[in-house]
């Protein structure tokens, strides 16, 4: 009897403490739910498809890779994700079977994506003769050459060390290569982005070369009247854009300055098929510029550097994919250049891509194997404001039909 009754109470002692478990649990999940209208952290455990809808085969907009915590919500949803899909906060479902939970309190991005990775490291380029690539310490000690690095190679160096009597350098990812044919590069420029409020007139022009001569007549032989620094902007006239005359620019109350030394501004008239408010992309070969367009208007413009062989071909294109973080590697590997930002793929078919470029200090020239180069500044600006949207946590964006992506049109 005594027994029985015992274990009656410990049958009760047991209710009791489930009930109030799961009336716990419930508070819990009620007070998540609560807290704003995307009240989840979690964390990517592997890299994780961003799909415009909760299907499994719904187009991916996007890829976050591993390390990065996302904000969002549930949806109630679990075709193609038994785990059921979250939707994200600024749009897009991801599934919950890539997620881990996490204690941070805020969203932010992978650590390889994170805005200031670069901070602190020093570039070098291979120069004649090349260098050798080791992946480990180990495969030093052992003579296993990853990769030769061909001339014209970029690295981002982290430090530089000797072993064995060799000279090194270590990169960001902590591999290793022979230090022996680089040189260190000057600091990259920043930005040479110049913005137009609407009713201001855009500038006319960008001095590109140090030091140039400004001449009162178009002849080199004749009276020097002053000098311009290089990265001068020479203010826009209304109506009145910058002529060139036998390899020679008169630039308004001032004289004339040589043709190969000054980027002009020109401007480019609405394209056919181009909405009145759309965003678009003009990309002048002839002075290598850039321009950002809403429209007829033109709101930045900054000067880049394409194909050194002509090879950035003209026409009409879109933003297909952005990559925040790449390392490009030509010729089976053997020319590599490292920790490229902020790249967006327009002509996916020949690779060729808008991205900064901390190797390149001659923007206005032609420079590149025959992407577009700009200023890192410069070039986050473009993509941030460019379509396919991006936002801070995307290591990846993809165009899809309802972000068709950054019209891009290339100017002979």
């Amino acid at each position: 009897m005594v027994f029985r009754t015992n274990a009656h109470l410990s049958i009760l002692s047991f209710s009791t403490a489930a009930v109030v478990l799961m009336a716990s649990s419930m508070i819990h999940a009620q007070a998540e739910d609560a807290v704003g209208e995307f009240p989840i952290l979690r964390r990517t455990a592997e890299m994780t498809p961003v799909r415009v809808g909760a299907r499994r085969y719904s187009a991916v907009q996007a890829r976050v890779y591993r390390g990065a915590i996302l904000r969002l919500k549930k949806t109630g949803m679990a075709r193609g994700c038994p785990k059921g899909w979250l939707e994200r906060e600024g749009g897009g479902y991801v599934c919950a079977a890539n997620l881990k939970k996490t204690d941070e309190t805020e969203p932010r991005p992978t650590a390889r994506d994170l805005p200031g990775i670069l901070d602190g490291l020093e570039a070098w380029k291979v120069i004649r003769g090349g260098s050798r690539f080791f992946k480990r310490v180990k495969d030093i000690d052992r003579r296993h050459l990853y990769r030769f690095l061909m001339k014209g190679s970029y690295l981002m160096i982290r430090e530089s060390l000797t072993r064995y009597g060799t000279d090194y350098h270590r990169n960001r990812e902590g591999w290793w290569a022979t230090s022996g044919n680089t040189v260190k590069l000057d600091p990259p420029i920043m930005s040479l982005g110049i913005e137009t409020t609407e009713g201001e007139i855009p500038p006319a022009g960008v001095i590109i070369e140090d030091e140039v001569g400004v001449w009162a007549t178009p002849d080199a032989s004749g009276q020097q009247t002053s000098t311009l620094e290089r990265w001068s902007t020479i203010a826009g006239v209304a109506g009145k854009p910058l002529s060139v005359e036998d390899g020679w620019v008169e630039i308004p109350d001032k004289g004339y300055v040589e043709d190969d030394k000054i980027a002009r501004v020109r401007k480019f008239s609405l394209p056919r098929n181009v909405l009145k408010k759309e965003r678009w992309i003009a990309i002048d070969l002839k002075e290598q510029m850039l321009h950002a367009y809403v429209g007829e208007r033109l709101i930045r413009v900054v000067p880049c550097s394409t194909g050194i062989r002509n090879n950035t071909r003209p026409g009409r294109y879109r933003i297909k994919w952005k990559r925040r973080l790449q390392t490009m590697n030509l010729r089976r590997g053997h020319l590599r250049v490292e920790d490229v930002q902020y790249v967006m793929y327009y002509d996916r078919r020949r690779s060729i891509a808008i991205h900064a470029a901390f190797w390149n200090n001659d923007f206005g020239k032609r420079k590149s194997h025959g992407c577009v180069n700009l200023p890192r500044d410069d070039a986050k600006w473009i993509y941030d404001w460019s379509t396919p949207n991006s936002l801070p946590e995307d290591s990846e964006n993809f165009h899809c039909q309802t972000d068709k992506g950054t019209r891009v049109i290339v100017f002979n």
